[in-house]
């Protein structure tokens, strides 16, 4: 019987390992493709002398959809992220220096909607808001949030802006989804969709489900990375703080 287990044992502890060194691998190859479609948005960025400052950089990649960000000519900052877009940030820095480094590596740092000018009757939202789900603050359920978390570098030193060429109907209904999931709590578990609770990039890969885009190839719980290769989404904003603090910020205009 002992070495019954013990083989058992052995067995189990070999599928673990294979799952997770497939699992990494699947990572990195989203890592590197990644990195590629970021290093090819900022490649066509046209610097804008008249839009910058000794502390924000502007680079506009021409564009004849809507602009990808929202600037502010008093303060000369910008909010990310264009009507119907996903915000998302490759880099956790909310928990802890270690488990940081594993969740960004493997998971992302977070995701929110940018949703734009809307109303119905339980919700008014404006250019400056996002719905996203958090459990790093007092609240842990999907609500509003304004969009200067997602300028400033207190919480993000990198945002990327994901479009999904939607139709108005389509960008209604998708935000009708979002909204539907408002005031619902946060899914700890990650691995596992449930009913009734979701996590951040759990969210945008439902909501777009409905009208057909598929944000989640691997069926695998959803990450930052997912979002950011699918087919279906393209870089619309890319912002980061350099060495000395400064923002660089790429966008279509």
């Amino acid at each position: 019987m002992r070495k019954i287990l013990k083989i058992s044992w052995h067995i189990l502890r070999s599928i673990i390992i294979l799952i997770l060194l497939s699992y990494t691998t699947c990572v990195i190859v989203e890592h590197v493709a990644k990195d590629v479609l970021v290093n090819n948005f900022i490649s066509k960025g046209v610097y804008q002398e008249e839009l910058s400052t000794s502390n924000i950089k502007y680079y506009k990649i021409a564009y004849d959809g809507e602009k990808s960000m929202y600037y502010e000519e008093s303060t000369h900052d910008c909010y990310p992220g264009g009507k119907g877009d996903i915000l998302v940030s490759p880099d956790q820095l909310t928990i802890a220096p270690i488990v940081n480094e594993i969740v960004s590596f493997y998971a992302g740092g977070h995701a929110g909607y940018s949703i734009g000018n809307y109303e119905d009757y339980e919700v008014q939202s404006d250019d400056y808001n996002t719905l996203e789900i958090t459990q790093t603050l007092e609240v842990h359920n999907a609500r509003l949030y304004h969009k200067k978390d997602w300028a400033s570098n207190e919480y993000f030193n990198v945002v990327i802006g994901l479009r999904v060429d939607m139709t108005q109907e389509e960008y209604e209904k998708v935000t009708s989804v979002i909204l539907s999931y408002y005031d619902d709590p946060y899914n700890s578990s990650f691995l596992f969709n449930t009913t009734n609770s979701k996590y951040c990039t759990d969210i945008m890969s439902q909501a777009f489900s409905y009208i057909g885009k598929n944000l989640n190839r691997d069926s695998f719980s959803t990450s930052v990375y997912d979002l950011i290769v699918s087919p279906d989404t393209y870089i619309s904003y890319y912002h980061y703080y350099d060495g000395n603090g400064v923002k660089h910020v790429y966008y279509l205009g």
